[in-house]
């Protein structure tokens, strides 16, 4: 349990949002090289890993909105690395494909991207690593599982 008066350097979300902002801030500037943002990032991921899928499934994949896939999906397309086009058995479907200059994207980038995690890590042993990694996916889940929105507390007068 997290003690009620901990500093603000040793609590958890704290930590958390802070690494997640400086990773996000070094991935942001690697990915900038190559006119996409660290917003659009995880789109692609899924994409390489496997394309031919609908807007529906990617924005299922990663957990985001459809109104925010659309909008990432626009800055795909227009900078040529994927093309949207309607499912042949399904008209209401619309599929995401990877273009040529989006496949070979991924030769590029995640090298770029893999160093980036590797010296965010670097004095972490390789079991360190897998236990971060199982933590994060059991925090996400907990997260994921369990939070239902609060009212705020009143602030005491004085």
């Amino acid at each position: 349990m997290q003690p009620p008066h901990e500093k603000l350097e040793d609590a958890i979300g704290f930590l958390m949002w802070d690494a997640a902002r400086s990773l996000t801030k070094h991935y942001n500037q690697t990915l900038m090289l190559h006119g996409i943002s660290v917003g659009v990032f995880p789109f692609l991921r899924s994409l390489w890993e496997k394309d031919g899928v609908t807007q529906r499934q990617l924005a299922d994949r990663i957990g985001v909105t459809g109104s925010t896939t659309v909008v990432a999906l626009r800055q795909l397309e227009q900078a040529g690395y994927i093309q949207r086009s309607v499912d042949e058995k399904d008209a209401r479907k619309v599929l995401v494909t990877l273009t040529d200059s989006g496949r070979s994207l991924h030769a590029l980038v995640i090298p770029e991207i893999s160093v980036v995690t590797n010296t965010s890590m670097s004095d972490f042993t390789d079991q360190e690593r897998q236990q971060l990694r199982s933590l994060l996916q059991r925090f996400r889940n907990n997260m994921s599982q369990g939070m239902q929105p609060r009212k705020p507390a009143k602030a005491a007068r004085g």
